[in-house]
């Protein structure tokens, strides 16, 4: 029930590729750790997703990079996210590519929507 109930909540759907990169000694490594730990507990959710990590020496921030099943990708430092933060940025794109989808079943062009450019940077872009 836990391994269903965390899959439920990690972004692994729509995903062909993750790559985690983090130094063990880094304090600012902690948000990175446990989001690997939640990706390889989900994994059971997308079997076919590939779960890569690599543990740095240098003082370089952590880096999560994704890639999508439409061959969008993104990667971001991480030495400011927590572990939500960094799953919820992977989980707006996810979002956004099954909404396109669907107003395509609909039959209504989403290219005017721009709905796979959009990713969460942290701050409000809601209002001007």
């Amino acid at each position: 029930a836990v391994a269903a109930d965390v899959a439920g909540r990690m972004p692994l759907r729509q995903l062909t590729r993750v790559r985690i990169q983090f130094s063990a000694s880094d304090q600012r490594s902690a948000a990175v750790r446990e989001f690997l730990k939640r990706c390889q507990a989900a994994k059971v959710s997308n079997p076919e997703c590939v779960l890569e990590h690599k543990v740095r020496s240098d003082d370089a921030p952590p880096v999560v990079a994704v890639e999508f099943v439409n061959g969008f990708k993104d990667q971001f430092n991480c030495h400011k996210m927590n572990v939500e933060q960094i799953a919820q940025r992977i989980r707006d794109v996810a979002n956004g590519m099954e909404t396109t989808e669907l107003l395509k079943q609909a039959g209504l062009n989403s290219d005017t929507l721009n709905l796979q450019g959009f990713v969460r940077s942290g701050k409000d872009t809601t209002t001007g």
